[in-house]
């Protein structure tokens, strides 16, 4: 979405809230608002948590849900790599970053003590709904972005929008911290502690909201919250994994310059995202409060979400075994090669097509019959792909299929703990030698035909290449 019109968008929906809420806010503060919020939103490194994913999140119905997915990702300090200049006059006046200048100390953002912070309403709100007391730490993969994003919020709005829906909008933020575990036995989930904490704001501040209020708020952000990650609820697989790799590039900015990535990291990429999926408890995904969503609802969410994982694990494995091999190949040359050099370059619409290793792999047969239904989504979506292309990535996998195929999916996941310890080693102090030596052991894992066919087509890719250097006009 171009810049103007992810304003326009904003402001339209600005406008929109300020009118069924009936607020009445001058047109020139929800101008100043919705500069403010599309800036960050359309950072370079925003590849999933975009413009076009607040709109998504809000919807269209509810002008609270509407404003509180406008801000619900202005700070995301993990992808930007820093928080919006425009941004930090909202936050540094109650948060600051720690350097480990002084033994003991560690690096990290944490809220500024009670005596530094003064009187400030729309603070009290804030902390009070995420429980954060002064002096806390925020913790990177436990809200905080979510809470600086919420700060922002109330402290832009203030002024405009009244302070009860600042607070109902601050509870939707809160909400979308994602994945939180289940509480122990016997304590309440985190859904129950937001409509207490938002029930205490509403006391302690004289917010005016009714209990009926405070009840469809806690709804409302709950409905907001599992919009957010409804991705992971996808009922085709291959939706579920375009928005897994839309992240990718998010926190691994190399990837997006598809010609210079290296092999290391693309496998980086997929460690970490195979890792995260691997110990994410399906059932942290999605939240409900008293009857949001319906039973059966979120029984279904579940299931998906489940499933989703499943093949996601088993996916993302067989791309592992893939990069492992083709990791070993590059460190015959040279560590940290790039993948293009191996696989080819990516397709471009301003460049002629060259050469790729897919282009030399022989044709495989079916897959066998009999495969699980996981497996056969997981080999469909490596020989298929997923729903679209990346300038980053091809959708499909042509020689991770190649090597399932060959190999059996079974047999080749087998290969994921000694691919482990490649990476391992590979990312050890360890000499040039000894990671050559271990990636040469890795390489006599897979049948010798197996193996030296795909060397051949790498070696193919490479004259085709000095072919074309050495062509005269």
């Amino acid at each position: 979405m171009q810049l103007h019109d992810a304003y326009n968008e904003c402001l339209r929906r600005l406008r929109g809230a300020s009118r069924q809420l009936q607020i009445g806010a001058a047109d020139e503060d929800l101008a100043r608002i919705s500069e403010l919020v599309v800036q960050p939103l359309t950072g370079q490194w925003r590849q999933f948590h975009t413009i076009e994913h607040i709109f998504e999140v809000g919807g269209d119905d509810d002008p609270l849900e509407m404003v509180a997915a406008l801000f619900h990702d202005v700070v995301y300090i993990q992808v930007d790599l820093s928080i919006n200049f425009n941004l930090a006059r909202y936050i540094t006046p109650f948060v600051r970053e720690l350097k480990p200048v002084r033994e003991g100390v560690a690096e990290g953002l944490i809220v500024r003590d009670r005596k530094d912070l003064g009187s400030d309403r729309m603070f009290d709100l804030v902390s009070t709904i995420f429980g954060i007391a002064p002096g806390d730490r925020l913790e990177p993969q436990a809200g905080q972005n979510e809470f600086l994003s919420a700060l922002v919020a109330a402290k832009v709005l203030e002024g405009v929008f009244p302070a009860g829906a600042i607070a109902q909008i601050v509870a939707c933020v809160e909400a979308t911290i994602p994945f939180r575990p289940a509480p122990p036995a016997g304590a309440e989930s985190c859904s129950v502690l937001l409509y207490q904490r938002l029930c205490a704001a509403n006391e302690s501040l004289a917010l005016g909201l009714d209990a009926a209020t405070l009840l469809t708020a806690t709804h409302r952000a709950v409905r907001l919250a599992n919009r957010d990650v409804e991705g992971f609820a996808a009922s085709n697989p291959g939706e579920f994994l375009d928005n897994t790799w839309n992240l990718l590039p998010e926190t691994n900015h190399a990837l997006l310059t598809s010609t210079a990535y290296t092999v290391r990291d693309y496998r980086l990429s997929l460690q970490r995202m195979r890792g995260f999926l691997h110990r994410l408890d399906a059932a942290a995904v999605f939240r409900r409060f008293a009857d949001e969503p319906a039973e059966a609802v979120h029984r279904e969410r579940v299931a998906r979400v489940t499933q989703n994982l499943s093949i996601a694990s088993r996916y993302l494995g067989a791309k592992l075994v893939t990069i492992a091999f083709l990791e070993t190949l590059s460190m015959r040359i040279g560590p940290d090669m790039p993948l293009s050099m191996i696989m080819g370059a990516l397709p471009r619409p301003d460049a002629p097509p060259g050469p790729t290793l897919e282009g030399f792999l022989p044709p495989s047969g079916s897959p066998p019959a009999g495969l699980s239904a996981i497996d056969s989504t997981v080999m469909r979506l490596l020989e298929f792909g997923r729903e679209s292309d990346r300038s980053y990535d091809l959708k499909h996998s042509p020689l991770a299929a190649f090597f399932a195929l060959e190999l059996g999916l079974g047999p080749m996941l087998e290969l994921l703990e000694p691919a482990g310890a490649l990476f391992a080693c590979l990312d050890s102090s360890d000499d040039i030698d000894t990671k050559r030596e271990r990636c040469e052991a890795f390489l006599a894992l897979f049948p010798e035909p197996v193996a030296e066919t795909v060397v051949a087509c790498a070696l193919q890719v490479l004259l085709e290449r000095s072919l074309a250097l050495q062509a005269k006009n």
